[in-house]
């Protein structure tokens, strides 16, 4: 692993937990999920519910951190309110996050 990958990996280390409506998701770095929520309420594990993301998400402008913001903040919409259909979270997701890119959002 590179060095710049490295720090990627330890910043996302820092975050282990974030509460989403009320419930505390462990936050995760996995393969080989593009981006994973659990359904709150799952009692088969202790790391239940979780959210994962890629090992390495892209930061900056490098290749596929646009994409990186989208799937965080799809899997951070699926952890909020879990009515919604995957093409109706995808669409949010993809509109918050174009406008993110826009106004500079982007990973360390």
């Amino acid at each position: 692993m590179d060095a710049a990958l490295a720090q990627i990996d330890s910043d996302m280390k820092k975050v282990r937990t974030h509460r989403f409506n009320g419930v505390k998701f462990h936050i995760g770095v996995d393969e080989p999920y593009v981006g994973w929520c659990d359904k709150p309420g799952r009692p088969d594990s202790t790391e239940y519910p979780g959210i994962r993301l890629p090992e390495g998400l892209p930061c900056g402008e490098k290749s596929g951190a646009k994409e990186g913001l989208i799937t965080l903040i799809h899997e951070m919409l699926h952890a909020e309110n879990w009515d919604p259909s995957e093409k109706r979270v995808d669409q949010i997701a993809t509109d918050m996050g174009g406008l993110l890119w826009r106004l500079g959002y982007r990973r360390k």
